[in-house]
Parts: C-alpha cells; structure tokens; sequence
C-alpha cells in the first residue's frame, strides 16, 4: 500500500511540475519505496536490537554529507543546537568557564554582562566546587558546563571558593535564557581630529540589527566622524538581519542582494526597504578569511554601492543560502536552497561541491564585474579588500602561555594582579606598567616555562631530512652553529614579544576586572589591521 502511496504522489508532482521533474520525483518515489523495504527488513532481521529513530538519522546524515557542509539533518533530540545555531540563545547562568590544567579543576573564566552569574558576583578564577550538591572537582569542562546548563526558568545551587577572599560560599540562581553578545563591544577612539565610531559584530543572529542601530546611534549622539565595522571572523547567520544594517546607510529602494537558485519560486529581491539613518558617514569595514556569508553580503554591498571601503585580507567566499524546512516528528532540514548575488551581479562563492568534495571556483570560470563608480570586482572568490592589511602573526610563546601551558602562569598572573587591584582603569586608558610586566617575566623565568619553539622544531625536521640523504655529516658544523644561534632563549622571547604578550594579560585584566566588553576594547589599542586601516580611512 505505502509504494502505490508513493507512485501515486509521484503521479501527481509529474502533472504539476513537467516531464523532466516528473521523471525525478518518479525515480524519488522508486528509491525511496526501497529504502523503506531495507529499514523493514534490518529491522526484522538483523541481530541485535536497532535503533529506528538513530538509523534513519544516520541515513540522512549520510545523504546530506555529499552535498555542502550547510545542508544538515536535525532531529528532534539535537534540534536545540539549530535553535542556538540560528538565535545565539541558551539557557544557563552567563558565564564562561576554564579548566586550570595545574589544578585541575574548572574555575569562572568570566561572566557576561546583564547575566545571573555577574548579578550573583561571580569573577574570574572563582573555583567551582559543587552544583546541586554533586561535586565538580576532577570534573572535565564540558561535564562542569552541561550542569551549569538547563531550562530556564530552572534554579541552581552552586559552591564556590571565591579568588578575591579564598572563602567558600554557595549560590543559588535562577537559570534565564543567554543571548551571546554578539556586539561584545563599542566605543570611540582618537585618531588625530577623527573621532572614529568602532562596533564589533561577532553574528547575525536574531535581533542584532536593533543592537547594532543602538550602538550607532549612541556612537552619534557622542560626536562620531567615521565608523568602523568589524567582521572579522564573523561567519554570518540571518541575511534579514544584515539587510536591516546595510539599510541604515544607503537610500530607500536600494538593491541589496538577489538569491536565485534551482527553485525559482524562492528567488528573490532585497531592498532596502526603510528610510536610512545616515547616508553620509564614511564608512570601514574590516574583514578577514573567516568572514563568510551574511557579513560578505554586508561588506560587498556596500563595496558594491561605494558606499563604504573594505579593509584586511580577501573574504572566506560563501555565497549559498540556507533555508530551515520543518519536518514531521519536529525534526527539521538546513538545505541550501539558492546563491546569493550583490548589486553587482556578482556572486561571491568561492567553492563547488562535488559530492561533498571541495573544489575552489577555477580561475577560467570567474568574471569581472564594476562597482557603481566603475571599479573592477571579481566574482567566485570572496570579498577583495579595498585596503588590503595582513594580521600579525601569533609568536608561538603566546599560544602556549595562553592555551598550552601546564603551569597556568598567565591566568594566575592575572588572578593575583586583580586581588592586589581593586580598581581596574578603563579599556583605552588601562596599561600594564612596564614593573607589572617585569614580576610577569620574572615568574615565567623562575618556573622554567617550557614551550615549543618553531624554528628548533623546523631545524630538527631538517636535520632528520639531511641525514636521510645522506648530507647531515658533511653539512655537520654549519647545522652545529645555526643550532646555537636558535637555542630557546626564554629571556629573549619575553622581552622580544612583550608587546603582543602585554596585550594578551591586559585583556584577561581587562575582562576581569570590569568585563568582557572592556577586554575585547583593549584589543584595539595594538591591533595592527585597525591602527593601519584608519590612517587610510
């Protein structure tokens, strides 16, 4: 009965839709009868025990995994991570957490503003040592956080030893639905006469655009001359949303972007459909290789439009679209449905999927196209900078302080130079003192801090090579000196990076002392994209 069902739908879907998606929907209808025929018989037959729900989620997983990485199955089990997927939203207490690999317990790494956690006092390094009477000692990260983690509405009982006194107290809080702040931070900096407006956009999730009008308008009412908009490594999310945000500086009637795919039902025209805020301020946005989708979208508008200068290096390059479709079981599918295409015409992704194979958009295959005021763009390959500045790169010394370091001596630098500062100046007015940086040294030196350096390791892989073909022994005395010259020398690393390790400490300071929004402030202050951009803004 279920494969006359599935022949007679596709009967019908072949008068609505014309032979040749007749002949597709019939081949469907086929296929899927089989399929059907497969799950009855492993059920049946097979010898253990199956799980209907997980088998049939396999399938699709394995189905979806041959098209793009956007295009994904969510169960009614999993569907709540589509949910913080599209809106930034949890439900919890609002802090960030750490495991300290010395102690080996997790600590409060920091709690977002406007949260149960801030209103309850927590601080960074505050130890967590018991939720609901269970015990979190020994506990990895993810079992600490998924306990933290629950509906709202819900309380929790959490035992702390707090960093500031050592005094062992217990909280109970009300779990509240979290939004992720996805502008951490904005503010003014001086630059000569210029007083420049700086919003940093992390996501397009639900309600960002309201956020991001506040943040610009309260920028205006403090006497902005320029605005920067930073959406580096911003992967995007509601295209709505950045539309809304993009109105806000070009004229009603605008276009915007086009998406047109295989459906051409769910083509469609953006425009601005709203009255502008401003269309005069000179605009910036800061862009890098993880900026994709929405925020591409919002840089190559007004690229495209001249309405604003792009800084940094060229774009990640997605340019497909994604549409939620609900199925039966509150399951639901992410499908990619169209691709997107800027005022220019141009598209700017910059891939193809073979059968879930990436494949780069061939250079042959890629055209010009010309801004309003004439200037060539190129389609296929992302978001060209107009200001084309690389970041610095990260000195391995400091990815192993901040990520890899057993000891922890840089979080607890941190931790005892906020109990000895009560008072923690703001982000661009706050400087670690060349003194506090020496005590910071001077303990790295005497715990014997041990990292990986890259040029020894670069020298080691050489000398293997060499000796492999049989050049190492007459090569012996030149590898013998160069070895000398790159000896890891702690002392020298500390002083020769001091100043993007001094940035790394005032930010924990920073986000410790007064917040999250101040830590990320402060970055700007040595951020050599920024500090280069505005002076060619």
């Amino acid at each position: 009965m279920k494969t006359i069902r599935y022949y007679i739908l596709a009967l019908i879907l072949c008068m609505a839709s014309g032979t040749v998606k007749a002949q597709e929907y019939y081949k469907i209808g086929e296929q899927v009868s089989l399929f059907n025929e497969v799950c009855r018989r492993l059920q049946a037959m097979y010898v253990d025990t199956l799980n209907p729900e997980q088998m049939i989620s396999d399938a699709v997983a394995g189905m979806t995994s041959k098209m793009d990485p956007y295009t994904m199955f969510f169960s009614a089990k999993n569907k709540q991570k589509l949910d913080q997927l599209l809106t930034g939203r949890y439900a919890g207490i609002g802090a960030i957490v750490k495991y300290c690999l010395d102690k080996k317990h997790v600590e409060i790494h920091y709690p977002y503003a406007d949260t149960p956690a801030l209103e309850a006092g927590f601080e960074m390094g505050d130890v967590i040592l018991a939720i609901d009477d269970t015990t979190m000692l020994d506990k990895p990260i993810t079992y600490v956080s998924g306990h933290l983690r629950g509906e709202a509405g819900t309380e929790v009982k959490v035992k702390l030893q707090k960093r500031s006194t050592g005094k062992v107290i217990t909280k109970t809080i009300v779990r509240r639905t979290i939004k992720t702040p996805e502008i951490p931070t904005y503010f003014i900096y001086n630059e000569g006469n210029d007083r420049i407006g700086v919003i940093r956009l992390t996501d397009f999730t639900q309600d960002c655009y309201i956020h991001f009008r506040e943040a610009f308008l309260e920028l205006k009412r403090q006497g902005i001359d320029k605005l920067v908009i930073d959406l580096r490594s911003n992967s995007g999310g509601s295209v709505q949303e950045a539309i809304d945000i993009i109105n806000m500086f070009i004229p009603r009637g605008e276009l915007v972007v086009v998406t047109r795919g295989k459906n051409s039902q769910l083509d469609k025209e953006y425009r601005a459909a709203n009255d502008p805020v401003d269309l005069k301020i000179p605009l910036l946005v800061l862009v890098n290789e993880d900026t994709a989708s929405a925020s591409e979208i919002l840089a190559g508008c007004l690229q495209d439009l001249d309405r604003g200068k792009i800084a940094g290096v060229k774009t990640y390059g997605k340019g497909i679209v994604q549409r939620t479709l609900p199925l039966q079981g509150d399951a639901e599918l992410k499908v990619t449905v169209s691709k997107y295409y800027l005022p220019s015409g141009r598209c700017i992704q910059a891939r193809n999927y073979n059968k879930g194979v990436e494949e780069n958009v061939a250079d042959s295959l890629k055209h010009t196209f010309y801004t309003r005021s004439g200037k060539e763009v190129i389609d296929g390959s992302g978001i060209a900078p107009d200001i084309e500045i690389k970041a610095d790169t990260m000195p391995r010394i400091l990815y192993y302080l901040s990520e890899g370091d057993s000891l922890e001596l840089l979080h607890n630098y941190v931790c005892d130079y906020l109990n000895s500062h009560k008072t923690i100046a703001p982000a661009l007015e706050f400087s670690l003192a060349d003194e506090d940086y020496a005590e910071f040294k001077k303990r790295v030196v005497a715990a014997g801090f041990k990292y990986d350096p890259y040029t020894e390791k670069l020298l080691a892989n050489l000398k293997e090579v060499a000796g492999i073909e049989g050049y190492y022994e007459s090569s012996k005395p030149e590898f013998e000196a160069l070895e000398k010259k790159l000896k890891h020398n702690l002392d020298y690393d500390l002083d020769f990076n001091k100043s993007q390790i001094k940035s790394l400490i005032e930010f924990y300071v920073l986000t410790g002392g007064r917040g999250y929004s101040d830590g990320i402030c402060s970055n700007y202050k040595y951020d050599n994209v920024f500090l280069k951009a505005i002076k060619e803004f």
